[in-house]
């Protein structure tokens, strides 16, 4: 009966969770006509919101003493939000415009992948810690450099007070994504935890997914709502706050990792579906649906190859 109950629980939850996500998207539409700036600058916000559910993963993984569980999360979410999220975001729109400008993108992929070459002496100490900090600053320095679009916002808040409304029920909005979801992730981990898994694959195949039903939600919303070019920044803006939220980690509490060949594994996807992303953002200034296929692809071969070698 507890079972039953649970699953009943959850399926109300992902309910709110897309009605919340729905209503943000709306919200966000709103407050960027106002503002007259593309969609895209406020992904970036909308993916630092919509990464609570890691910072709250890697807390409590710290205060329980499996700070493994949060590296799998934050590490995992890679290949879940390259590979899964963007494949179904391409497959729903069929096409996604970019501007194939690398400036931009290279520089975001680079820190997105900075953790795991720090990772392969096995732990990450204080040192690692300040670097990925470090070059998360600076990455955030660059990029408000090239972009002027910051201070388009800065002037148009001063001049149009009607978009506070939209911007008090945009962030009521994305907190409720982000309660529903950890709640989520705390009844899937009560439900699986009897299946006896290890705190890393734990958090590289079942907190990965269930931290970024957000960022899910909210890319198959902005289908919905035909704002495609959203999918793909806060994308970019989630993933990027990881990289921020595991250097913490390992400035409070340095981790050490023994994952022996998972850990490759990981690796060897995380480079390959990146090194792809760049590639079809590149090529024909566009990202499509078969492009969204090989990347669906290469995520369910991961998942695959990690659950059979730990058969």
């Amino acid at each position: 009966m507890a079972i039953i109950f649970y699953i009943v629980i959850l399926i109300i939850l992902f309910g709110v969770l897309g009605l919340s996500a729905d209503f943000l998207v709306h919200n966000i539409k709103i407050i960027s006509r106002k503002l007259g700036i593309k969609i895209f600058a406020l992904g970036i916000v909308l993916g630092v919101m919509t990464s609570l559910p890691e910072m709250a993963v890697s807390v409590n993984s710290i205060i329980n003493e499996v700070p493994n569980i949060s590296v799998g999360n934050l590490m995992g979410s890679v290949m879940v939000i390259f590979g899964l999220i963007l494949g179904i975001s391409l497959i729903l729109n069929r096409k996604i415009r970019t501007d194939g400008d690398m400036k931009y993108l290279l520089p975001q992929l680079g820190v997105v992948f900075l953790p795991f070459i720090l990772g392969l002496d096995k732990k990450f100490g204080m040192l690692d810690g300040i670097i990925m900090i470090s070059v998360y600053i600076i990455l955030l320095i660059y990029l408000y450099q090239i972009s002027k679009k910051y201070q388009i916002i800065q002037v148009s808040i001063i001049k149009e007070q009607k978009i506070f409304k939209s911007i008090l029920l945009s962030i009521i909005s994305a907190i409720v994504v982000v309660a529903s979801s950890y709640v989520i992730v705390k009844l899937s981990v009560i439900l699986l935890n009897k299946l006896g898994i290890k705190p890393f694959i734990l958090g590289l195949l079942i907190f990965s997914l269930g931290t970024n039903l957000p960022e899910i939600t909210v890319s198959i919303t902005s289908w919905k709502k035909k704002s495609p070019e959203l999918s793909i920044s806060h994308l970019m803006g989630s993933i990027i706050t990881n990289v921020i939220i595991l250097g913490a980690m390992s400035i409070i509490n340095p981790i050490t990792i023994n994952l022996g060949y998972s850990y490759t594994i990981l690796i060897i996807f995380a480079a390959l579906i990146l090194f792809l992303t760049a590639i079809f953002y590149k090529t024909k200034k566009s990202l499509d649906r078969i492009e969204g296929l090989f990347l669906i692809s290469i995520y369910f071969i991961f998942i695959y190859t990690i659950i059979t070698m730990q058969i």
